[in-house]
């Protein structure tokens, strides 16, 4: 009789351990297709998400073309404007803003053009005000943009005779004037003292 009942007991359990079984088995089938499911749409995802990226590269790419394409056109307009204009402004404001592009050459060329003349100015008083003020255009030269009238001279009044014999033999006006805002050349970056007051060679175009 008690064999019966174990053998009964022993039979229940092992109907039970086989049915919580089947069930986590089951379980683990459902999350695994639940997972299969899961990585079937991550990797929907990810083909959607890699074709959105392909696509806003190739939008980019379009609108870069497309800012090129304008800058060129913006580029030449103000080349034929530099042009037409023909002031050491005109061509030292494009050089700044563009560099050693196609028109450097002409630059070049347009500023041996414009640089007919040449003479001294005093450059800063002797109380230390400035009479022109640099304008530095690396590539190019050594530029001044006058603050004030000024005559242009054949030499440097009042330099050491000395030390300056070239640039004291003839310190007469040379009859040009450099007007307010207008650029000249310096030469040579060479400037002359004279007392407490400063001197430079330039070049310029009337």
């Amino acid at each position: 009789m008690k064999f019966r009942i174990i053998v009964a007991v022993l039979t229940i359990t092992i109907i039970g351990l086989f049915a919580m079984v089947v069930y986590q088995a089951a379980e683990l089938s459902s999350k695994n297709k639940d997972l299969e499911v899961t990585l079937a749409q991550k990797d929907s995802m990810n083909v959607e998400l890699q074709a959105a990226k392909d696509q806003l590269r190739l939008k980019e790419d379009e609108a870069q073309t497309q800012l090129d394409s304008l800058r060129k056109i913006a580029t030449s307009d103000i080349w034929n404007y530099t042009k037409e204009t023909n002031t050491l402004k005109a061509y030292t404001n494009y050089y700044k803003d563009n560099g050693e592009d196609e028109h450097f050459e002409d630059i070049i060329d347009a500023l041996k053009g414009l640089l007919t003349e040449s003479g001294y100015v005093q450059i800063k008083e002797s109380g230390g005000k400035l009479l022109f003020t640099e304008h530095e255009v690396p590539g190019l030269g050594d530029f001044l943009i006058a603050e004030t009238d000024r005559s242009v001279r054949n030499g440097v009044i009042g330099a050491n005779r000395e030390l300056y014999q070239n640039e004291t033999q003839n310190t007469s006006r040379n009859g040009d004037v450099i007007l307010l805002g207008q650029i000249v050349k310096e030469v040579g970056k060479h400037r002359i003292p004279s007392g407490k007051t400063m001197w430079a060679k330039i070049e310029y175009g009337n």
